[in-house]
């Protein structure tokens, strides 16, 4: 095989037969050297075989300054795997850093010892090099064993172990709810510059897809996440349809279908807060907690006919609520402007207490939610970082797991149907290989 003329060569050197250094060291050595195109050719040897690597580099073709020895530090480490990967392994990502790309990179193990020629395999796969090679014999003795001088160079590809090593990568990070890392770590299948081994390729496909649609679905692009689940076949059809309910959000207009849709959501929401919470991601996962409380009240009010994003000032309840307010000298509702009607907007304190009047029993558990250690860490959401303060708000991962204990409590009290509807949430997140 030719390589281009912007590819490096690595090798290990062994002691070779003292008695025929010329047919068991030299030449092979050599012989590996000229089959190729070689910017650049390393020679790896270790302290007892340095003289060696210095004969081969004075016998190279071409100028001195194309042959490095780069000999192992300390006497003995040729029989230390650790300590060889640990040397290789730098080596090759000095040339990573001078921007030899991996598939310039060629090694060949054949000398050495087997500790070396074992350590110099796994830092090249670990750094993706596609290509390894050995000097092969084409002839053998009576004892089975090779004939020096009989050799040729024989190459093979790393692609199977480096492409199972990312499919293993990808699958753990969906196990891990990382979905959009694991989209990333696997090539795009219908790049034609992207080589995946053919058995591998469906599977690396149908990974992708998956990782891809619970990356929109985990960021809450509901549709974007509908579009890509079509692709994903039977064995996510449940999935695919908790999917396409949260994707079919229904018109303003109509309150009993909103206030259905937004209890998939605030189930959904609650099982991506606990993601947030299991991945360390403490501040995230406390506004989400904030946003299933707020859409708890906002569905239920929903089922009694009322948007608190535009609540009619003249509703009977919404007047009684408004006068006490005013009586206590307390915060109103919000007016804003829709065309040239007036409409009110209530947030999560004044929804509940709306609520309060129209449902007694719900309002109160709610009230009751907010008054409770578990809603304390809710009064602090304001002054997070992310919100409109300039400090961390989140409590720590016991305390915060509490509060999503809590709140799924609350949900699933206020609405009976909300515990089908979580483990439809937790089930689409979680995938078996």
């Amino acid at each position: 095989m030719t390589c281009s003329a912007d590819s490096v060569l690595l090798l290990t050197v062994g002691t070779g037969d003292a008695d025929r250094l010329e047919e068991t060291l030299f030449r092979p050595l050599l012989q590996s050297m000229t089959t190729g195109d070689w910017n650049e050719v390393v020679l790896l040897p270790s302290t007892v075989t340095r003289r060696h690597a210095d004969a081969v580099r004075a016998r190279g073709d071409g100028p001195m300054d194309r042959i490095r020895v780069e000999p192992l530090p300390n006497p003995g480490m040729e029989d230390d795997a650790d300590a060889c990967f640990a040397h290789f392994d730098a080596i090759i990502c000095r040339l990573r850093s001078r921007g030899v790309p991996d598939s310039s990179i060629r090694v060949d193990f054949t000398r050495g010892t087997k500790a070396m020629s074992a350590a110099l395999v796994l830092a090249a796969t670990r750094h993706g090099v596609p290509t390894l090679r050995y000097l092969r014999s084409r002839r053998r003795d009576q004892r089975g064993m090779a004939i020096p001088g009989q050799e040729d160079v024989g190459e093979f590809s790393t692609r199977l172990v480096t492409a199972s090593l990312t499919l293993d990568r990808a699958r753990n990070f969906i196990e891990r709810g990382l979905f959009a890392a694991a989209a990333h770590v696997l090539p795009d299948p219908t790049d034609p510059s992207v080589v995946i081994p053919g058995r591998y390729r469906q599977e690396a496909r149908q990974i992708r897809s998956l990782a891809r649609c619970l990356a929109a679905w985990d960021r809450l692009h509901y549709r974007r996440a509908h579009d890509r689940a079509a692709c994903l076949g039977d064995s996510h059809r449940d999935r695919a349809v908790w999917i396409s309910e949260l994707a079919a959000e229904p018109e303003n207009g109509d309150h009993a279908a909103r206030s259905c849709w937004l209890r998939r959501v605030a189930c959904d929401l609650l099982e991506n807060g606990r993601r947030r919470l299991n991945q360390r991601h403490f501040e995230d996962s406390l506004v989400r907690g904030y946003r299933v409380r707020e859409l708890i009240g906002q569905f239920l009010l929903f089922d009694y006919g009322l948007d608190t994003a535009a609540l009619d000032p003249e509703h009977e309840e919404v007047r009684k609520l408004r006068e006490r307010l005013r009586n206590k000298g307390e915060h109103d509702f919000v007016e804003v402007k829709r065309g040239s009607r007036v409409r009110l907007t209530a947030g999560r304190e004044l929804a509940a207490r709306l609520l309060k009047q129209i449902d007694p029993c719900r309002g109160a558990r709610l009230l009751e939610f907010d008054g409770s250690p578990a809603g304390e860490a809710l009064r602090d959401r304001n002054h997070s970082i992310l919100i409109h303060g300039f400090q961390v708000q989140a409590p720590d991962a016991d305390a915060l797991d509490g509060f999503y204990r809590e709140l799924e409590t609350l949900l699933r009290a206020v609405a009976p149907e909300a515990t089908r509807m979580i483990l439809w949430a937790r089930d689409t997140a979680r995938v078996d290989f």
